[in-house]
């Protein structure tokens, strides 16, 4: 009997993932408008109707492509209450996490590319991102404006995380992951559990002539 279009084939590659990769990496070389859904079927090998027993809409596959990738969800776990330089352990995570994982490393990569050229895109990336920081960092932070110091931790770390490995900045890339990481340390304690209102600057008194 034959399979209808659009099955997956029983004990076969999962289409399903080799669709939404081969969409994530159409979406981040040449954009979502300019991606169609023939295009994903041919860069999957599948034939179109696939893609829609899957998705129903390239909006739809847009979102899966986007989803956090799975090496991220056990490796993004909250962050312990009372663990010791809590700055060390959220930057030592999330490096780590890129540096020695290249799959997830190029799908966050491809998420971030997309993101810069679809507005669509760019809100869904920023509320994952931003989600995943509050989760790792939600049993350290300060309960006092959380939502902020979970969303500077994440700027910051994603500046580093931009120098290094998609605009790979000379001293970024070339820079032991160690150093990078003690050097966000103490920034990000700060964001965790220190003052965030800024301190107010006074002129420095000077001492006039003598009458």
């Amino acid at each position: 009997m034959n399979r209808r279009a659009g099955r997956p084939a029983i004990g076969g590659r999962n289409t399903r993932v080799d669709i939404v990769n081969a969409a994530r990496r159409l979406f981040a070389e040449v954009g979502f408008d300019r991606t169609t859904m023939r295009s994903v079927a041919t860069q999957a090998g599948v034939d179109v109707a696939m893609i829609y027993h899957h998705f129903a809409s390239k909006d739809d596959l847009l979102v899966a492509a986007l989803a956090l990738p799975e090496g991220a969800e056990s490796g993004l776990r909250p962050i312990p209450a009372g663990t010791e330089n809590p700055g060390t352990a959220v930057a030592s995570t999330v490096l780590h996490l890129w540096e020695n994982d290249p799959t997830l490393r190029e799908q966050a990569l491809a998420m971030i590319r997309t993101a810069l050229s679809h507005e669509h895109a760019a809100q869904l990336v920023r509320e994952l991102h931003t989600t995943a920081i509050l989760e790792l960092v939600a049993e350290i932070v300060n309960d006092r404006d959380r939502e902020l110091r979970a969303a500077l931790i994440g700027a910051h770390l994603m500046g580093l995380l931009l120098s290094r490995y998609l605009f790979k900045t000379e001293a970024m890339a070339k820079a032991d992951l160690d150093d990078l990481i003690a050097a966000a340390t103490p920034v990000i304690d700060q964001y965790l559990t220190g003052a965030l209102a800024p301190r107010r600057w006074t002129r420095p008194k000077t001492s006039g002539p003598e009458c």
